[in-house]
């Protein structure tokens, strides 16, 4: 999944893939979501490549069918899995701002797509998130509307995700900070 361009849609469906390789994961993502909802985040991490790639890239706004929409290495944020460890850490140290109080979330995934890829282990996993979000200190809430683009692998029996490219779907980001994994 390199470069930012997004997958186009495809004329035809997409190549089948077993339906119990599609149940386990559907059951990884809400397991996955669970998680992020309880403030789990040191076991979030368990579900992690070490080589992940997590990227949220900024959208700008573009005529429509124009392929600007997503300016060439411009991001709201790109971490590995060092710089995940680092923001989990922080949030620990009373100097984590942005999310002192945590804030609390309720997530929805839905719309999952799984397939194939060239690996016999590793699928493309398109879904959607609408994340509601809202903190003790604040008197509004956040509804963050999402499209993830995932490629999720097995490992030793395991299922873990590999890398996250998440497109906001909005242009103006109306929450007041991004410090929540999405």
């Amino acid at each position: 999944m390199s470069g930012l361009h997004l997958p186009a849609a495809e004329a035809g469906p997409a190549t089948a893939v077993d339906p119990s390789v599609v149940t386990a994961i559907t059951q990884f993502l809400g397991h996955e979501a669970r998680l992020l909802d309880e403030g789990r985040l040191e076991d979030w991490v368990g579900l992690l490549s070490p080589n992940i790639c997590y990227e949220v890239p900024i959208r700008q706004a573009g005529k429509h069918g124009s392929t600007d929409e997503f300016p060439s290495g411009a991001f709201r944020v790109r971490d590995n899995l060092s710089m995940i460890l680092k923001r989990i850490e922080r949030t620990g140290t009373g100097h984590g701002w942005a999310e002192d109080p945590p804030s609390r979330t309720i997530r929805n995934v839905g719309s999952i797509c799984v397939e194939a890829t060239d690996s016999p282990h590793n699928y493309r996993v398109h879904s959607t998130s609408l994340i509601y979000r809202e903190r003790a200190i604040d008197e509004a809430w956040d509804l963050i509307p999402v499209r993830r683009y995932d490629i999720i692998g097995a490992t030793d029996g395991k299922w873990i995700l590999e890398h996250r490219r998440i497109i906001l779907a909005q242009r103006i980001l109306r929450t007041p900070n991004l410090g929540i994994f999405i």
